[in-house]
């Protein structure tokens, strides 16, 4: 069941990134987005302009603070001071990590280059400084929901910090509760490390679904049903995640892969 629930989130992924990387090409300032198809990825993400994890994000200008109202931006060159590349990997990264932060002198205002520092320095297990550069994206352009998207990422999955993993990603979905990655993310946070015994992870996903549109998100609920035991809550949201998808073009593969996980849901009905 696992691996089908995978394929259909690779899928919709695949979409999603083809989409981004055509949107990436138009402007290099920040901004929110609208979605107008339920194919967004699921993937707790580091979403970001030039990351490869996707997001479908389109910028556009906004305007910064001045000056006095800024925040003092965090010291790149110290952040990465003690940073040795161990591999082809991490020198890769590093290298992503070093443009932006040159990028950043010429440019200090570049929206791009501070989620690159903050994303470059996650994947290189330096998380405190990847959160300063988050939060310092935050602050200055307070509208866009990914630097809190990324950061309740950064707790749930890195820091263990769970109360403000919650916190960062309920302020990604109220600046833009259209992206279900947000509210997969806050699901995931809830289904398996905080506030487990509640509810919540159910609530999570029903308003990823109402707020979305989301395809997985409606298929990740109904595995979650199944294994309660709910398969008639299960088989009902396979019904409505088939509805999604056909009226859409070119998704018959994602409708034949719900329609046999609707049929093992089915079987389990006495």
């Amino acid at each position: 069941m696992y691996w089908k629930i995978m394929s259909i989130v690779a899928i919709l992924g695949i979409s999603a990134l083809v989409q981004y990387v055509l949107l990436q090409k138009e402007t290099d300032e920040p901004a929110g987005t609208s979605s107008t198809t339920p194919f967004a990825s699921s993937t707790i993400p580091d979403v970001h302009i030039t990351d490869s994890s996707g997001g479908g994000y389109i910028v556009t200008p906004e305007p910064l603070p001045n000056d006095s109202a800024r925040p003092k931006a965090p010291d790149v060159n110290a952040l990465i001071a003690d940073i040795v590349p161990k591999n082809d990997y991490e020198k890769l990264v590093f290298s992503n990590l070093t443009k932006a932060r040159d990028a950043l002198r010429d440019d200090p205002k570049s929206y791009n280059d501070w989620l690159t520092v903050g994303t470059s320095l996650k994947q290189l297990e330096e998380y405190k400084g990847a959160s300063d550069a988050w939060f310092y994206v935050a602050a200055l352009w307070p509208d866009q929901p990914v630097p809190h998207g990324n950061l309740g990422s950064l707790y749930h999955l890195y820091l263990k910090d769970f109360p403000k993993s919650e916190a960062e990603y309920n302020k990604a979905i109220a600046l833009d509760p259209t992206q279900s990655a947000w509210h997969r993310g806050l699901y995931e946070l809830y289904v398996y490390s905080y506030k487990t015994k509640t509810n919540l992870w159910e609530e999570a996903l029903k308003a990823g679904i109402s707020q979305s549109g989301s395809i997985d998100l409606r298929v990740v609920l109904a595995e979650r049903y199944e294994k309660a035991g709910r398969f008639t809550d299960a088989v009902a949201l396979y019904d409505d995640a088939l509805a999604v998808a056909e009226a859409y073009p070119n998704t018959e593969a994602i409708i034949n892969q719900i329609i046999g996980l609707r049929a093992a849901a089915r079987a389990n009905i006495k």
